[in-house]
């Protein structure tokens, strides 16, 4: 079992980069529908931080394909929310609810684009994720 991963989106790349002592599962500009459909191995770890969303649009049905993810994955799980996505938010909230998992806010760490945390704001996550 892995002591950390984190998985998802751009935002979850950033993390990654200021935790490197976790295994990153991210890439950045992906959708939850696309993580869900093309990362599909499971993941244990003691603490997983999943960062997707942002890159919802509206068709994409993002609680559906968080609970597909959340399936495959082994360990307590914290859900990090999205800035600029409302409707993803409350799809992770949902989804961390019936799954008994952690959320912690991104947006008081966002930098000048109102979506990506600044520097010093994926460290912060990195420091309130623990």
């Amino acid at each position: 079992m892995l002591e950390c991963a984190i998985i998802g989106d751009s935002i979850a790349v950033g993390v990654s980069c200021a935790m490197p002592q976790c295994q990153g599962i991210a890439i950045g500009n992906i959708c939850s529908q696309t993580y869900a459909k093309n990362y599909t191995k499971d993941v244990n770890a003691n603490r997983i931080l999943i960062s997707i969303g942002s890159n919802d649009g509206v068709n994409v049905n993002s609680e559906q394909n968080m609970t597909t993810m959340r399936k495959r994955i082994t360990g307590k799980v914290t859900w990090l929310l999205s800035a600029n996505n409302t409707k993803a938010n409350e799809a992770a909230k949902k989804v961390a609810k019936a799954f008994g998992d952690n959320v912690l806010e991104v947006k008081p760490y966002v930098g000048p684009d109102k979506v990506h945390p600044n520097p010093a704001g994926y460290k912060n996550i990195v420091k309130d994720w623990k």
